[in-house]
């Protein structure tokens, strides 16, 4: 009844992508809202955390990064990422601590484009829900992140990107996670995608 991409054991890494690709383009719009759970292993102490990913690398659906705090994502080439992490690594310039959100690019999680502190323990055990939203027209990013079904009214992360530019004319879209010496499952409960193109 979940998409687990990683169980809590040790040094894992995970990914799943809609099979189908989405179409890009410079008035390519998006929403998508999930809910997830991060469970089990050391409970509030757990690692790493997970990212919502869009991307367009060559292994297409099979695209899977390193594990630890890269999150399953490290290395995916022709990306953008935002990241649910909840474990500080000192060797990421990105990381203020072991509870936040950031957007990120192209495989690389130690230089975030835009973090902020998530209002909720990210790996409590509690289901929370995120809604992402793009807008090709004026290249707004918006995350949402709430501890109820009910959307918030103000963004936690508001951010200006160029799809297209990042992704070029398509883009998978799915999830990643990683564990490392710290554990979690970490798990998708429901995902709902939809697209102008």
């Amino acid at each position: 009844d979940r998409l687990r991409l990683t169980s809590a054991n040790g040094s894992q890494a995970g990914s799943a992508f809609l099979e189908q690709a989405l179409q890009v383009s410079a008035n390519t719009d998006f929403s998508t809202q999930f809910q997830f759970q991060l469970t089990g292993g050391q409970g509030t102490n757990g690692a790493d955390g997970f990212t919502f990913m869009l991307q367009n690398t060559l292994p297409g659906v099979n695209a899977l990064g390193e594990t630890g705090g890269f999150l399953g994502y490290s290395g995916i080439n022709n990306s953008l990422a935002i990241e649910f992490d909840t474990y500080r690594n000192f060797d990421f310039s990105g990381d203020p601590n072991s509870n936040h959100v950031s957007v990120l690019r192209d495989g690389n999680l130690t230089t975030a484009l835009s973090t902020a502190n998530s209002p909720f323990d990210l790996n409590g055990g509690n289901v929370l829900t995120a809604w992402v939203d793009y807008n090709g027209a004026t290249n707004a990013l918006q995350l949402y992140l709430s501890n109820t079904s009910v959307k918030p009214l103000d963004a936690l992360l508001d951010f200006s990107v160029d799809l297209a530019d990042v992704l070029g004319d398509t883009a998978y879209v799915g999830f990643s996670a990683g564990t490392g010496g710290l554990v979690n499952n970490h798990d998708i409960l429901n995902w709902s995608f939809s697209s102008n193109d």
